[in-house]
């Protein structure tokens, strides 16, 4: 029997998924739905300790696809700290406190951060990853006084001096969650690590836009808003993105990693941790799915490493990571096309791409010129009926 608790920052999870800051944590219902289907943690919805303006929740979403949140109500502090006096009360939750306030201000910070401690976290997670407060601002040419979240997670100084500074006052884990709108992720996760953070939190958040519409004039798809600004990204389309955050941090610091953007399945999340994930985290998924696809995902990772013969996820964490080399040292294997002509369907999807000089019609038939063939392997994904593969040359 695979042992599926694991450690983080000592505390102990029941398994390593945690239902990401959002709207799916912002109250003591949606907790108890996110305990009830398995979850081995959640972190609270953005506490602050005052809304710097009115927002509702307005979100780009193309299930499936991409999310960009761009406006949505954080908690005020007072509603914050009863959530997790009445969540350690009411559930057995490991529970992540998701915090933020101006970078400028240590003080602030540290105030906050000892009246979540009191209300009984388990851990700060500081929010230096949204882009809504501040960051969107700043990236419109506007002169901001005060640095919320993204804008002050660009910084690695103001990471080092915000970590720094709640390490001295509080004695609960502390996780900054960084944005990826940097130039090199490495720069302010080793910041946080050498200020003292007990693990650091990588969860999309990529600075986006939607799409546009083309019958009206140009306006941004995010649907009952006046407008748009640069959101926070989300949904699959930022899984690849995040798997290289994850990985390159994991390769730098030696404190342990949450991993996140764009997870949809368990395998999304296995993939995390191979990564260099010590845990998984969402928060779209189960927006557009409801609460019961935390079971699914949380199932699925404890099934993977039972069939696989694991004896826990400490087995899996970082196995990817040897495959991560410079360009110039990766091997290309020799292959080329080949057409099963059982299978082909005639469709001619392969023939005519615009990168390939190698697969052309011929008698009405696709045909692999060998000569020609460098062995990218596009053809075998782009073929309907799988009638391509790979050969050794």
């Amino acid at each position: 029997m695979s042992k599926t608790s694991i450690e983080f920052a000592g505390l102990t999870l029941k398994n390593p998924f945690v239902v990401a800051s959002g709207p799916v944590t912002s109250s003591l219902r949606k907790l108890k739905e996110c305990e009830a289907n398995g979850a081995g943690a959640v972190s609270v919805k953005l506490i602050l300790k005052k809304q710097p303006w009115n927002a509702q929740l307005r979100m780009y979403s193309v299930p499936g696809e991409v999310s960009i949140v761009c406006h949505d109500r954080r908690l005020d502090e007072e509603v914050g700290l009863e959530l997790l006096t009445q969540a350690r009360e009411h559930t057995n939750l490991i529970i992540f406190a998701n915090m933020g306030h101006m970078g400028e201000d240590l003080e602030g910070w540290q105030q906050l951060a000892l009246d979540i401690e009191k209300a009984g976290a388990h851990a700060l997670e500081l929010n230096l990853i949204c882009p809504n407060l501040t960051f969107s601002a700043m990236r419109m040419g506007a002169k901001v006084t005060s640095s919320y979240g993204a804008a002050a997670g660009q910084n690695p100084e103001a990471c080092y001096n915000i970590v720094k500074a709640l390490k001295e006052v509080v004695h609960i884990p502390v996780v900054p969650k960084l944005t990826p709108n940097v130039g090199n992720i490495s720069e302010t996760a080793k910041a946080c690590e050498e200020a003292g953070a007990d693990g650091i939190c990588l969860a999309g958040g990529q600075s986006s836009l939607p799409r546009v519409d083309l019958e009206n004039g140009g306006k941004p798809l995010t649907p009952f808003l006046d407008g748009v600004s640069f959101g926070s990204l989300g949904g699959p389309v930022a899984l690849t993105q995040s798997f290289a955050l994850v990985a390159q941090a994991a390769r730098t610091v030696k404190i342990p990693i949450i991993g996140g953007g764009g997870i949809a399945t368990w395998q999304d999340a296995i993939m995390f941790m191979m990564w260099g994930a010590r845990l998984a985290t969402a928060c779209t998924e189960p927006m557009w799915r409801g609460f019961g696809v935390i079971k699914q995902i949380t199932d699925g990772m404890c099934k993977y490493i039972e069939d696989h013969g694991y004896s826990s996820f400490e087995d899996i964490i970082g196995l990817s990571l040897p495959y991560l080399r410079f360009s110039k040292e990766l091997k290309p294997d020799q292959v080329e096309a080949k057409i099963d002509y059982d299978t082909c369907v005639r469709c001619m999807s392969c023939v005519g791409l615009g990168h390939c000089d190698a697969i052309v019609e011929r008698d009405g038939e696709p045909f692999v010129n060998t000569a020609e063939c460098v062995g990218c392997g596009i053809c075998v994904d782009i073929c309907p009926v799988k009638a391509i593969s790979m050969v050794a040359k």
